[in-house]
């Protein structure tokens, strides 16, 4: 199923702001239905998906732990029921709100990833200067918001590449980053950032010699190779999902 890419940008950003709307046991059961279908249509690799959540598992455990140990949204006629962990209280509604606040993340980095696997990054920026485009009546600089965009996402796979090879020649010298107490860690991490930072400048200062050897100008806009043109699919996608998430903002 072939899509505008900005329809897939704006279906996205919408299905991710209902993910984060979503209150109720059924309602997130809904919109991980809805994740499901998609993420089987698109043919997104589960392995890439599952490698994308193992990376945020600490801003997972930290998101459950901060509900699990926050103040019950009660009444003072209400009483919290729950259990204690040494001689901690714990409400069962705090233990529904981190779960229900975990699956909203692991649903969302779902949204993400299959943006990410059926669009190019180019594809990505042209959408998003596309939308952007009205904003140049009010002097919104969306040329130069694209080229930053591109550049960013171009960098974010070498940043992590450098970042892998420069660890492996630690461990190759017999300093294991993983080991030690905490700051022991810290300064480790610190010495990895040192030569990060110094050869992605080096990155940077061939990017602009390579650009200024092709003409190029900031102030120029670029043109496109193939035009967009939404076509009913697109329409029919993006009117369901406004559709689910007034939906979900009407069962709230």
């Amino acid at each position: 199923m072939h899509l505008d890419p900005r329809t897939k940008f704006l279906a996205v950003v919408i299905f991710i702001v209902t993910t984060f709307l979503t209150d109720q046991g059924v309602q997130f059961i809904g919109i991980t239905c809805v994740f499901g279908l998609t993420l089987i249509l698109s043919k997104t690799s589960l392995r890439i998906y599952l490698r994308n959540i193992t990376l945020i598992s600490w801003l997972l455990l930290f998101t459950f732990l901060a509900h699990l140990w926050g103040k019950p949204l009660l009444s003072h006629a209400e009483l919290p029921q729950g259990f204690s962990i040494r001689g901690i209280f714990v409400s069962y509604d705090n233990v529904f709100g981190g779960l229900l606040a975990v699956g909203q993340l692991i649903v969302v980095v779902g949204w993400v990833t299959i943006l990410g696997a059926t669009a190019s990054p180019l594809e990505l920026v042209n959408a998003f200067e596309s939308l952007l485009r009205p904003g140049k009546r009010f002097g919104l600089p969306v040329h130069t918001f694209s080229i930053i965009a591109l550049l960013s996402i171009r960098f974010i796979p070498i940043l992590f590449e450098e970042g892998q090879c420069l660890l492996h020649a630690y461990i190759a010298r017999g300093l294991d980053l993983h080991r030690g107490t905490i700051w022991v860690r810290l300064k480790n991490y610190v010495l990895l950032c040192v030569p990060l930072l110094s050869t992605m400048l080096r990155r940077v200062e061939h990017l602009t010699v390579a650009l200024e050897s092709r003409f190029f100008h900031p102030g120029v806009e670029r043109t496109s190779l193939e035009a967009f043109h939404m076509r009913r699919i697109d329409y029919f996608v993006l009117t369901g999902s406004l559709l689910l998430l007034v939906l979900v903002q009407v069962m709230r």
